[in-house]
């Protein structure tokens, strides 16, 4: 039975995997915080910068740094809230979403589980990303499954666990 201290170890091992997989040669994978920020705004439409730190746990000012950044960046957008205009509603953009999230978001994680975990013999590896496969077909169900069935990963391929 897995302990909550093997959880984080794993966690912290797939998110440098996700992060190395992610960032473009030469670039230096972005920091936990500005993946955090940006995936809750991801998975929050029209949110702001507010509810991003009470749901992140980090400083509103660092959400509020991040924010602009990334604005700046073109990967969201802000409007004024129409409730009080004071305060800002923050999307990601259309042109992040379809474009770099797309093509990011689906590269193979081979060569980083190879770079993360040296001496991992090909075939072990091609059994972790089943695995990984498996997990993700069980725990991120899609919106009309419930949670415990298994739902396409989204990847357009499911491996075969072993026969099971």
């Amino acid at each position: 039975m897995a302990t909550a201290g093997e959880l984080y170890r794993l966690a912290r091992l797939l998110r440098e995997v996700a992060l190395a997989v992610t960032a473009e040669p030469g670039e230096v994978p972005a920091s936990l915080g500005l993946v955090a920020i940006t995936e809750d705004i991801a998975h929050h439409d029209h949110t702001t910068v507010g509810e991003v730190a009470a749901r992140t746990g980090l400083a509103q000012s660092l959400v509020s740094k991040v924010v602009a950044q990334l604005r700046t960046a073109g990967v969201v957008a802000t409007r004024a809230d129409d409730t009080d205009r004071r305060r800002s509603r923050i999307t990601i953009t259309d042109a992040a979403r379809t474009g770099v999230f797309a093509a990011r978001g689906d590269r193979s994680i081979t060569d980083a589980l190879h770079d993360r975990i040296p001496g991992l013999p090909a075939e072990r590896v091609n059994t972790v990303e089943t695995l990984l496969d498996r997990l993700i077909a069980e725990l991120q169900p899609t919106p009309n499954s419930p949670m415990g069935q298994s739902a396409s990963s989204g990847r357009g391929t499911t491996r075969q666990l072993d026969g099971h």
